[in-house]
């Protein structure tokens, strides 16, 4: 495959299926991107654009299923790698977006079984997975059987998130943050194994983030990939469809256009930065395992870790 040149904010690269970001020798991270969205260009450009910027090298591998349906599927035939070989040959972190199918239920997705085949493989073989939207909630199902709820109204707008863990993903975002937030449906905390542990909430709009196995799966139900345009883009397309869908709701002082901005790009650094971290010989299995019962005392651990290695700190 041929290798694209770093691109500008907001523009999708022009070779989107090619392994993108600069190439900074061995150590740049190889993180694959499964594209689900039916507008898969600027799905790309938005994960792009918080991936390729930071101060961690990162070559972005666009993905894609055996048979994509939908809109976006000659685009993704033609421009994303089959995410068998790319598993295969190696990834150091794996990011699955939402996809437009919520309201169905998770075996009648045309495309359930391969994806649980997906799963299967990224909890085998991958240090670092992130599931975004309905790819979360259909890795929860399937790995754990936690169910979905349908919503009496869609949740949409930017709600404030209140952390409840000290975990590195969390560094630098404080005691909340602004988050998209764009679903019809939701997970509930009563339903969740021991085993996984919640990082962040909101008592508007629910659960936020939850991570297993000392991070190593984590799943997010928001969206702070967005570009500040796509709530009104999503608002103007559930109209033009014929949807039942108000306005994006905000909570107090959270109206402004991008106000999540910071905390997309501070997360999603920190995830590349603990991804980063499992590169390093003798350091995967060091901070202890995650569960809901005792995830805000193992925060210091974490936050050492990423200290130690100053690449990985804001300038």
């Amino acid at each position: 495959m041929g290798t694209s040149p770093p691109h500008s904010v907001g523009r999708a690269p022009s070779r989107i299926g090619a392994p993108s970001g600069p190439d900074r020798g061995s150590g740049a991270l190889r993180i694959g991107l499964l594209n689900l969205m039916p507008d898969a260009p600027a799905t790309h450009a938005q994960f792009a654009r918080l991936l390729l910027r930071g101060p961690q090298a990162v070559r972005l591998h666009s993905l894609r299923l055996d048979a994509p349906r939908g809109r976006a599927a000659p685009y993704l035939l033609q421009t994303g790698r089959p995410w068998r070989a790319a598993i295969s040959e190696g990834l150091d972190g794996l990011i699955v977006t939402g996809a437009p199918v919520e309201t169905l239920p998770f075996e009648a997705v045309t495309y359930w079984a391969e994806f649980c085949a997906l799963i299967e493989a990224a909890r085998a073989r991958l240090p670092r997975t992130l599931y975004i939207c309905w790819s979360a909630q259909a890795a929860l199902w399937h790995a754990h059987r936690v169910p979905k709820h349908a919503l009496p109204r869609k949740a949409f707008g930017v709600f404030r998130q209140e952390a409840c863990s000290s975990s590195p993903l969390l560094e630098g975002l404080g005691a909340s943050f602004p988050a998209p937030v764009s679903r019809h449906t939701e997970v509930r905390e009563a339903d969740l194994p021991p085993s996984i542990a919640v990082l962040a909430r909101s008592d508007r709009s629910g659960l936020c983030l939850l991570a297993e196995e000392d991070c190593r799966t984590v799943y997010m139900f928001n969206h702070l990939e967005y570009d500040p345009g796509t709530l009104q883009g999503e608002y103007e397309r559930d109209r033009a469809a014929g949807r039942d869908t108000g306005p994006p709701a905000f909570d107090r002082g959270l109206a402004a256009p991008g106000v999540w901005l910071p905390a997309g790009r501070r997360f999603f650094r920190n995830w590349l930065a603990d991804a980063a971290r499992c590169r390093l010989p003798g350091t995967v299995e060091r901070r202890p395992a995650w569960s809901r019962q005792h995830s805000r005392n193992i925060g210091r651990i974490g936050r050492h870790a990423l200290e130690t290695w100053a690449v990985h700190r804001d300038d």
